[in-house]
Order: structure tokens, then C-alpha cells, then sequence
């Protein structure tokens, strides 16, 4: 499974609570499924999802001192350049933009191997290597010492949504990601791992109403 871990968990779990039911018909028995090529990088697209951090835990300062120990910062002028370094930099493991404090910033690993060594999952390599898995193990559990991570993060598609709700102040800080690379959504999927949350936003995607919707000769009664 490369892409919905989450909801195949919540449908099996459904599913074993359902079969201790007295006279279970096996009607939970099933889960719909869509199966995609990924063997064409150029007709399948992953997408990033950029995390937007309500309220941080350290004060400003102190923020900054955090990710200065394990980043190297650039400043650029505006969120569109911001945009464009991340890109041309997108086959640089583990680099991150941050908009804070009204400053564009470019946050380059000084040393992967002391970054990742601070996810202290029982995951596999492929898994750690993940800019998603980095920014939440270990920049935000770690580094920023934000102890629960839910509730406390706004996900958002786009660089304008992400500076939007942190200039209007609702947030304090918006992280910019690069986009997962199909071939590590591969890797980690084949070893049967779940990817992180919010990690594996695909494209193209079923429109749901090819499946969901209910469709009738609306001239039948006519």
C-alpha cells in the first residue's frame, strides 16, 4: 500500500470489531482499492504537503538558536523564491524552507547522519530518509521539542496558503517541504511500512463519484 494506510487500517479494525458480532455476515469483509502504475514516474505525480505550526513550544530565540545546531539558514526576499531554491534544490536530502518571524528561510542539513540520528523509530533506513520523517522525528519532535504533534499543525498544499496563515498570525510558523519521490514512496511501501502522515498526496486520483455516487434514470418516472 503506497498510498491510504490509514483508512486500510481504520477499515480492518472496523472489520475485526464487526466479527464480534453475534451473526456477522462478512459484509465488512471487504475494502474498495485502486490500483495505479508506478513504474512511470511521469503519469503518477506526488505532491508535498507543507506543515504550518500553530504554536511553538521554545520562544523565538531559542527557535532559531534550536535549528541553527543542525541547519545551515539562508535568507531569500519572498516566499517565490523561497519556492524556487526548494526546487532547484529538490534532489538535496532533508532540506526544508521556513517562513518565520517574517523571514524566508532556507534550512540546509550541516550533517544527515546527526539529523536522522535523532529518530528514534524502529523504522527502516528508506523510511528515515524521508523529508516528512525528519521534519516531524526529528526537527519537530526533537529539535523544537513539541511533544504532540496533534492538533498543534495546520496542512496545506500550497506556499501561498502556508504564508497566508502564518502572516495573519493564526500560526507561528509555516515549514516548506519538497515533494516525496515516487521511488522512495517504493521503497518504503515494498517493505510494508506505513509512510507518515501526510506524506503521499498522488496524483491523478479517482474522482469519487465514478464509485460513490448513486446514479438513476432520472427519466424513468417522467
Amino acid at each position: 500500500i503506497a498510498d491510504g494506510h490509514h483508512r486500510f487500517e481504520v477499515a480492518r479494525r472496523y472489520r475485526e470489531l464487526r466479527k464480534e458480532e453475534a451473526g456477522y455476515d462478512g459484509s465488512a469483509d471487504h475494502v474498495m482499492v485502486y490500483f495505479t502504475d508506478m513504474s512511470h514516474p511521469e503519469t503518477l505525480k506526488v505532491f508535498p504537503t507543507h506543515r504550518v505550526v500553530k504554536k511553538l513550544t521554545l520562544d523565538n530565540d531559542k527557535v532559531m538558536e534550536k535549528i541553527q545546531e543542525y541547519f545551515n539558514v539562508d535568507n531569500v526576499e519572498n516566499m517565490e523564491a523561497l519556492r524556487q531554491k526548494l526546487e532547484e534544490r529538490s534532489n538535496t536530502p532533508n532540506i526544508f524552507g521556513l517562513y518565520f518571524q517574517d523571514k524566508y528561510l532556507i534550512l540546509i542539513p550541516k550533517d544527515i547522519d546527526s539529523l536522522r540520528g535523532l529518530i528514534t523509530e524502529e523504522k527502516s533506513d528508506y523510511w528515515k530518509e524521508l523529508d516528512v520523517s525528519v521534519l516531524q522525528y526529528a526537527v519537530f519532535d526533537k529539535i523544537l521539542e513539541m511533544d504532540k504533534i496533534e492538533g498543534k499543525i495546520t496542512f496545506v498544499k500550497t506556499f501561498e496558503e502556508a504564508e497566508k496563515i502564518t502572516k495573519d498570525r493564526s500560526h507561528d510558523a509555516a515549514f516548506l517541504l519538497n515533494a516525496t519521490r515516487v521511488d522512495q514512496l517504493k521503497a518504503v511501501a515494498e517493505l510494508g511500512e506505513m509512510m507518515p502522515q501526510k506524506s503521499t498526496y498522488f496524483y491523478p486520483k479517482l474522482l469519487s463519484g465514478l464509485v460513490i455516487n448513486k446514479f438513476e434514470d432520472v427519466t424513468a418516472n417522467v
